[in-house]
């Protein structure tokens, strides 16, 4: 079986609780499911680095997303993982950080963090604050499940 790891939000030392998550998560699958096989969707600036730590049972996709634009992340995960991971013909893409693809022929699992964008509305622009709700939204209405962090 071949599972995507959806981590265009990765900048390697610099993502916090996010990364933490992602890497302890995959540490524990690697450990649990020998059969399984795992393809990281990363952006540029984590390049390959990501899938370097974890040996061969990780290949790494370098998507030319910059993790820093928060515009550019967010139209990566409507289209350029959804094309990526239908490439790689994974067979289910886990997004770990709210946002996910909504088209695709594999399942989805979507992990989201928190709601700030709606319990702080005031840290962010309205058009910040609607675009986020957009795509958390249609990641949550596509997901065949959800975590909650």
């Amino acid at each position: 079986m071949r599972i995507g790891l959806d981590l265009l939000y990765l900048l390697p030392g610099e993502t916090g609780g996010r990364e933490t998550y992602a890497r302890e998560l995959l540490s524990e699958m690697l450990r649990l499911r020998g059969d399984v096989e795992f393809v990281a969707f990363v952006n540029r600036e984590a390049g390959s680095a990501f899938g370097e730590d974890f040996g061969d049972r990780v290949r790494t996709v370098v998507l030319p997303i910059s993790g820093r634009s928060h515009g550019q992340w967010a139209l990566g995960e409507l289209a350029a993982v959804a094309l990526a991971a239908w490439r790689q013909r994974v067979r289910l893409v886990h997004s770990m950080a709210n946002f996910a693809p909504v088209w695709g022929p594999f399942k989805r699992v979507v992990t989201i963090h928190d709601l700030q964008f709606q319990a702080l509305p005031e840290l962010l622009s309205p058009v910040i604050r609607m675009g986020t709700a957009a795509l958390v939204s249609a990641a949550a209405r596509r997901a065949d499940r959800i975590i909650t962090g």
